[in-house]
């Protein structure tokens, strides 16, 4: 078994977040066909704030 170098944990996170990102964006599209849209959306809406939101804290905190 081999040790995974930096190089490859960095890809395997950003491929990660893409991933992420990707099935987000298609878990809301179905979703928006079903019409659960109003849960989806606040969900959306809360955790896109709330990043920022603990961005700007960590940002000031510095």
């Amino acid at each position: 078994m081999t040790v995974p170098s930096n190089n490859d944990l960095d890809l395997l996170i950003q491929f990660d977040d893409t991933l992420i990102e990707t099935l987000l964006l298609f878990a809301i599209a179905s979703y928006l066909n079903v019409g659960f849209f109003i849960i989806i959306n606040d969900f959306f809406f809360f955790s896109v704030f709330f990043n920022l939101y603990l961005r700007g804290f960590l940002f000031l905190s510095n």
